[in-house]
């Protein structure tokens, strides 16, 4: 990083983060400033808009904060505005803190320019990989086609930045970005960044009808996030005809207790009955699971180990409980004094540390680690396994990584070899 900055020589420097990685944050804003000490340092994102005056308070190697988007923000910082004229920032005068008038998003989603991609490695970006859409290897990018959410999910920090109103990109603008990306880069398939991606039923079916009749439902596959209370038969029909393979669902507990407490707005029976819907209709289906709720008791622990392995999702992603701050669970954990206002501050394995559950500390800790490393692990690595060949496995490692295994630990390629030939073996004899 060293050698790019003084290569590069920037005006201005941007970082951007959610509250876990702040810690590297500071790391990043020190190099910064012991090479470049007058250039501006700014920083964005979740963790800046939740809690910007403290981040200026923690960090004096971050002179300017943004809250809320900003894209507009930091246009007018890069063509030279001053300061003081930028609605969205916080900054340092001397010893006080300036709060400028705050920016609303951007109404009209088209105004913005598409993301300029060519100025990134697209070659390493969309290489093969099972990491985006989870267990697919597959050429893959992204696409943000909204913003903004609606639902009131107490662990959740979305709307923060962008709002709780949703907006879209117009469906013509999607089939734009859509063909550029996939004519520039040939890739196999789009992940939908979009977190209220399924707010408006009408406007997905608007969607995978302009898919279908453009005939792009032969050409790309897709995955995205969807709440469970969005879906229905028809819909998922529709979908599955579009071209949406997969689709991420925030079940995040089988406890109906916890479900209210986190205002999902669903129960254990009806995430199950979603997911039969889901796989009935062709689309295969991820789950999110947030172990370690507060307050979370080791009989719901285990009644959400057994939802995982009796649902028939195809795959798991698995988290331990975060409190992000502005998040309502945040708010009243702080109000208890439960947790402290500055644990982010520069601990990077701070998440590490929480237990809000009414378990022992040591006892949840041995549970997480134990399902984490045998159930969730043994889940994904077949559903991988299953999707991909062996031979095709190989081939998808890049140069690069197979280098490093090589280097580290030779056995490491045995290992991957035969852990791919006993998964496929399970499952046949199975």
């Amino acid at each position: 990083m060293v050698e790019r900055l003084r290569m590069f020589r920037p005006d201005m420097v941007g970082i951007s983060s959610p509250t876990e990685l702040f810690p590297d944050v500071l790391r990043v804003a020190r190099v910064v400033k012991n090479i470049f000490s007058d250039i501006p340092v700014v920083y964005g994102g979740h963790h800046a808009t939740a809690v910007p005056i403290e981040v200026l308070e923690v960090c004096e190697y971050i002179d300017i904060v943004v809250k809320g988007e900003g894209e507009e923000t930091m246009q007018e910082m890069a063509d030279g505005l001053d300061y003081k004229e930028v609605r969205g920032l916080l900054y340092r005068n001397g010893s006080s803190i300036i709060k400028n008038s705050p920016r609303n998003g951007t109404e009209r989603l088209d105004d913005i320019p598409m993301p300029a991609r060519h100025l990134l490695d697209m070659d390493f970006y969309t290489q093969q990989s099972h990491c985006l859409i989870r267990n697919l290897t597959l050429r893959a990018t992204t696409m943000l086609t909204s913003r903004g959410c609606p639902f009131d999910c107490s662990f959740c920090v979305e709307s923060l930045q962008f709002g709780k109103k949703p907006r879209y990109h117009s469906i013509s603008r999607v089939l734009a970005e859509l063909d550029d990306i996939i004519n520039r880069y040939q890739i196999e398939a789009i992940y939908f960044l979009d977190e209220g991606f399924l707010t408006s039923a009408s406007r997905v079916a608007e969607l995978c009808e302009a898919l279908i009749k453009d005939s792009y439902n032969e050409r790309i596959k897709w995955a995205a996030q969807a709440r469970v209370d969005s879906l229905n038969r028809d819909l998922l029909d529709l979908m599955k005809a579009a071209g949406c393979i997969q689709l991420e669902c925030g079940f995040e507990t089988a406890s109906d207790r916890l479900l209210a407490d986190v205002n999902k707005r669903t129960s254990h029976k009806k995430n199950l009955e979603i997911i039969d819907l889901i796989k009935s209709s062709g689309i295969r289906c991820l789950a999110n699971i947030i172990m370690g709720l507060p307050g979370e008791t080791e009989e719901e622990f285990y009644e959400t180990v057994r939802f995982i392995k009796n649902s028939g999702v195809d795959s798991v992603s698995f988290s331990k409980f975060s409190p992000h701050p502005g998040s309502s669970i945040y708010i009243d954990l702080i109000k208890k004094g439960t947790i402290l206002e500055k644990f982010w501050e520069n601990d990077v394995n701070c998440y590490e540390k929480f237990d809000l559950t009414s378990m022992p500390e040591e006892r949840f800790k041995t549970l997480y680690k134990e399902i984490r490393n045998s159930l969730i692990q043994r889940i994904n690595t077949r559903d991988r396994m299953m999707n991909t060949s062996i031979l095709k496995r190989m081939l998808n490692i890049s140069f690069q990584e197979l280098r490093y295994r090589a280097l580290h630990s030779p056995m490491m390629i045995l290992k991957f070899i035969l852990n791919s030939i006993t998964v496929r073996i399970f499952h046949k004899t199975r």
